[in-house]
C-alpha cells in the first residue's frame, strides 16, 4: 500500500509541477485530484459489487489493473504543454 499510493501522491504533484509549472500547478493539481479522489472513493465499493455479482474479485483486480495500465500509458505517451511566450 505504501509502494503505490506514496508514489501516487508524489508522482502526481512531480508531474503536474513539471509540465504546468507553478502558475498553473494549484489548477491542474486540484482538477487532478478530483479523478484521484473519485476512483479511491468509488473504487472500493465498485470491488465490492463486482465481488457480489461474481463471488471473485479477480474481474475487479483485472479492471483496476487494466486502467493503471491505460493510465502508464497517458502519461508516457503526454507531451507537456508548449510553454507560454510573455
Amino acid at each position: 500500500f505504501g509502494l503505490t499510493m506514496g508514489n501516487i501522491i508524489m508522482m502526481q504533484s512531480l508531474i503536474i509541477g513539471e509540465c504546468f509549472g507553478l502558475v498553473s500547478f494549484a489548477t491542474v493539481s486540484g482538477l487532478a485530484g478530483v479523478f484521484t479522489m473519485s476512483g479511491a472513493a468509488f473504487g472500493p465499493s465498485i470491488a465490492g459489487l463486482i465481488f457480489d455479482a461474481t463471488k471473485s474479485y479477480q474481474m475487479a483486480f483485472t479492471i483496476f489493473a487494466a486502467m493503471s495500465a491505460v493510465a502508464i500509458l497517458v502519461i508516457y505517451f503526454a507531451k507537456p504543454p508548449k510553454p507560454l511566450k510573455m
